[in-house]
């Protein structure tokens, strides 16, 4: 499978924007980056969590819920920002 991605990242048809980036450059280093920061907040989230607990003392079975509460949050709102980027193209 040959995937053109100078085609993808730029739009060349039009002569507006000859050696601009397109629309889709911009998506893709928005979602690149959500993903990023996703990945990114789990791994504090495991971190701070146990220190946190302590503090309000919280058992682990909550800590467990909670973790997994995030974690189905970021999955729901990565899937609608998809839906709502695949509107934008």
């Amino acid at each position: 499978m040959n995937l053109n991605l100078e085609k993808f990242l730029y739009k060349k048809n039009n002569p507006e924007n000859s050696g601009s980036l397109s629309k889709n450059k911009y998506i893709l280093i928005i979602t690149t980056l959500s993903y990023f920061l996703s990945g990114f907040s789990v791994s504090v989230i495991s971190v701070a969590l146990p220190s946190m607990a302590k503090n309000f003392a919280i058992s682990v079975v909550a800590q467990n819920w909670i973790a997994m509460v995030f974690l189905l949050a970021i999955a729901v709102f990565s899937l609608l920002l998809e839906k709502y980027l695949q509107n934008l193209v």
